[in-house]
C-alpha cells in the first residue's frame, strides 16, 4: 500500500494515510532509502525534471547512489524557456544530461480543446504531462511529485491542516500520464512521508502559521508554504546539493486557454497536521482515513 491514496468515488471521497513500517531516519536518509527500493522494485526509471527543487532532489538521490535513471524535460517554447536554461546549469551542476522533449502548444490547441469538452471535469492543463508520458520510447515507469507532498494551510480558528484534492491539477497529471506507462509519486515510501511531515522545520511552521491567521495579515498561506516551509525543510539536508533557483511555478508564461481547470470543492480533504504527526510519530505499519473538510477559507 502506497503512503498516500485516494478515494476514486467523488460520492465517497477520502485520503488514506499509511503509517511507516519501521523508526525512520531524517528526510535526506529516507529519500536515499526511496531511490534505492525504486531502482530495486522497477529498473531503469524515467525522472520528469523540471529544474526545479523538488526534481532536484530526485536526481541528487538517484546520481549519489548511482541508479540507473534517464531525466526527461518537457520544453514548451515561449512558456518554459527560463526553466530550460536553468536545466543546462543543472546538468553540469549534477553531471547529467537531460533528454529534451519539445512540445508545440499550437499544433494540439484544437484537439486538446475539444477532448477536454468531454471530460466531466476540465483538465486541459495537464494534457501536456500526458503527451511527454506517450513521447518516451522505452516502457520505463516515470517518477514525477507532488501528491503526497504537504500544502500546509491555517484557518480561523487555530486549526492548520494539510490540502488534499484528488479531482484538481496533480492527481489528473498523474492519472493522464498512467494512460502510457507507470507514474511513481515522490516521496515513494510512508517512512519519508513521515520524515517529511514531522520534520522540525515544519512543525515550527505549522506553529507560526496561526500567527498569520490569527493577525488577519494578508498573506497566502499556500503561497508562504511553498515559497518558504519546503525550502527551509529540504535545505536542511540538502543545502549546496542543489542549485536554488527563484521559485516559478512553470505557467507564469502559458496561454489561457490551457490553464483552464475546474475546482471540485466536493472532493476536499483537509487533514489536521497535529493530529496526523502523532499518526507518522507513535503507531507503525496502521492506516488512518480522513475524509472531512475541516476549516472555512
Amino acid at each position: 500500500m502506497k503512503a498516500v491514496t485516494f478515494s476514486d468515488d467523488p460520492e465517497n471521497f477520502y485520503v488514506t494515510y499509511k503509517s511507516p513500517a519501521r523508526d525512520y531516519g531524517n528526510l535526506r536518509e529516507e529519500f536515499q532509502n526511496d531511490a534505492v527500493q525504486i531502482s530495486k522494485d522497477y529498473g531503469p526509471v524515467y525522472i520528469a525534471f523540471s529544474s526545479g527543487i523538488d526534481s532536484q532532489i530526485i536526481v541528487r538521490n538517484f546520481v549519489d547512489k548511482k541508479l540507473d535513471a534517464e531525466y526527461v524535460f518537457l520544453h514548451v517554447k515561449n512558456v518554459n524557456d527560463i526553466e530550460l536554461q536553468q536545466l543546462k546549469e543543472c546538468e553540469k551542476f549534477f553531471k547529467i544530461k537531460v533528454r529534451i522533449v519539445k512540445l508545440d502548444l499550437e499544433k494540439y490547441k484544437k484537439d486538446w480543446i475539444a477532448e477536454s469538452n468531454q471530460y466531466q471535469i476540465n483538465c486541459i492543463s495537464q494534457f501536456p504531462f500526458r503527451f511527454l508520458s506517450e513521447s518516451l520510447k522505452e516502457s520505463f515507469p516515470i517518477i514525477t511529485q507532488g501528491s503526497v507532498e504537504p500544502c500546509i494551510v491555517g484557518t480561523h480558528n487555530d486549526n492548520v491542516s494539510v490540502y488534499h484534492n484528488y479531482y484538481e491539477a496533480m492527481e489528473l497529471r498523474f492519472s493522464l500520464m498512467e494512460l502510457s506507462r507507470k507514474v511513481l509519486d515522490f516521496p515513494y515510501s510512508s517512512e519519508s512521508v513521515a520524515s517529511y511531515y514531522t520534520d522540525d522545520n515544519l512543525k515550527t511552521f505549522a506553529s507560526t502559521l496561526k500567527y498569520y491567521v490569527n493577525n488577519n495579515l494578508n498573506v497566502d498561506q499556500s503561497h508562504l508554504f511553498n515559497t518558504y516551509a519546503k525550502a527551509f525543510v529540504k535545505g536542511k539536508y540538502y543545502n549546496k546539493d542543489l542549485i536554488w533557483f527563484s521559485k516559478l511555478t512553470g505557467y507564469e508564461k502559458s496561454p489561457e486557454w490551457l490553464l483552464k481547470l475546474d475546482y471540485i470543492t466536493e472532493t476536499r480533504v483537509s487533514v489536521p497536521y497535529w493530529d496526523l504527526v502523532d499518526f507518522l510519530e507513535n503507531t507503525r505499519n496502521e492506516v488512518r482515513i480522513y475524509k472531512d473538510w475541516n476549516f472555512k477559507v
